[in-house]
């Protein structure tokens, strides 16, 4: 008995220090350590095999809106971190210079589609993680930045956020403005699909997440500057089934309301929704969440402090990373890195049966704060812990036992 009890102990110990150490609190920030090349923005950021991948960007030589003298310095730079160790490693540069591109990963390679302000042509560049290095495929049947823009040569355009990529069931779906396109990538080909509808070719940034098999589109529409009416974003949503568009509902933003990027949880881990970064003001920030089942929105912690990033998910975590260098953010220093993780609401929670259940009502249902009972944060080490325990009890347990009968 006294050995029973004493492996009850080590089980006990053992599963709380796990426990604590892996829990992660819904709806909420944490910080992570910054990349080593800290004010990128522009970047493009995508999750591969448990890893996180920062591409290219650019930064500012002198404060824009500001200084006459600034221009933008191209950056070249691929890094990964690593979520489970806290740490960054730099790779193989990307061969072409990328700002505000698509990105995305399919069968462990990451795919760049883009290029910079002053370029014409739509470069197209693949990595494999596995040899650290880049291939160089054909140009696509665009190039960016839109040729009805008639700024492409300016360097604000490198805020334009109108190049998309998103992978469902094995293609590449492809926005640029209003073209669609899928790209096979086992015959290195493209083919046109149905355009944007008239009706929601809308200007300015475009952000865009995948639930399911819909590639669902986030579209700021900014109100006159200077002005006291909101921006909005508009949803439209393309059904890679169907080949068919559809409108959802519209947010109000705020008055010179802007969204940074977006996210959005696969439904294993945490409830499906889309999770909208930005700000109503540049000193109130916020984050929208937009329930695609539903076709609602709501609200969720905002995103402590803010920059120009670039946000990606894994295993239904998201993770901010990019920067600033021009004192756009809480401490308002002129240069600053940002790698954030963000835990959304109902994450490593026991998912209604209803899949329409949205942020709100998950978290208003059962706060962060709630305790779980102890089979529900079970994990599989944890699992196995107990287990092994159990049986090698169970047989010291008859081993004393009988060798006590015998003795008698």
């Amino acid at each position: 008995m006294l050995i029973f009890f004493f492996i009850s102990g080590i089980l006990t110990t053992t599963y709380n220090s796990v426990s604590a150490s892996s829990q992660l609190v819904e709806n909420s920030w944490n910080t992570k350590t910054p990349s080593p090349n800290p004010e990128r923005q522009g970047l493009g950021v995508v999750a591969v095999e448990g890893k996180i991948y920062a591409i290219g960007g650019f930064y500012w030589t002198e404060k824009p809106y500001i200084s006459p003298m600034y221009v933008d310095k191209h950056l070249d730079i691929n890094e990964c971190y690593d979520p489970a160790t806290d740490t960054w490693v730099t790779l193989e540069p990307i061969p072409t210079l990328m700002t505000n591109f698509a990105i995305t990963a399919y069968q462990g390679k990451i795919y760049c589609i883009g290029s910079i302000s002053n370029m014409e042509s739509c470069a197209f560049e693949v990595y494999d993680p596995n040899t650290n290095s880049w291939s160089t495929k054909a140009n696509p049947p665009f190039y960016y930045p839109h040729p009805y823009s008639d700024n492409q040569y300016s360097p604000f355009s490198l805020y334009s956020r109108n190049l998309q990529a998103h992978v469902v069931d094995d293609k590449i779906f492809v926005r640029n403005f209003d073209e669609l396109f899928t790209y096979d990538t086992i015959n290195d080909s493209w083919i046109k699909k149905t355009q944007v509808p008239d009706d929601f070719k809308l200007s300015n940034d475009i952000f865009s997440a995948v639930v399911d098999n819909k590639v669902i589109f986030f579209q700021v529409v900014n109100s006159a500057w200077p002005g006291d009416r909101p921006n909005n974003v508009h949803v439209t949503i393309y059904n890679t089934k169907t080949d068919k568009w559809s409108e959802g509902k519209t947010q109000e933003l705020g008055v010179n309301g802007k969204i940074m990027d977006i996210g959005a949880t696969t439904g294993v881990y945490a409830p499906k929704n889309v999770y909208l970064f930005g700000f109503k003001t540049e000193l109130q920030y916020i984050t929208w969440v937009y329930n695609p089942i539903n076709n609602a929105w709501s609200t969720a912690k905002a995103v402590p402090d803010m920059g120009v990033y670039g946000v990606t998910e894994l295993d239904d975590v998201l993770y901010i990373t990019g920067g600033n260098n021009y004192g756009w953010h809480v401490g308002g220093e002129d240069v600053f890195s940002l790698n954030m993780q963000y835990v959304p609401v109902g994450y490593d929670r026991i998912l209604s049966s209803d899949p329409s259940v949205s942020a709100s009502e998950d978290a208003s249902s059962s706060g962060s704060s709630e305790s779980k009972p102890l089979w529900a944060s079970l994990t599989v080490p944890i699992t196995a812990i107990i287990v092994l325990t159990v049986s090698v009890t169970i047989v010291i347990s008859l081993f004393f036992y009988t060798k006590s009968r015998k003795n008698h």
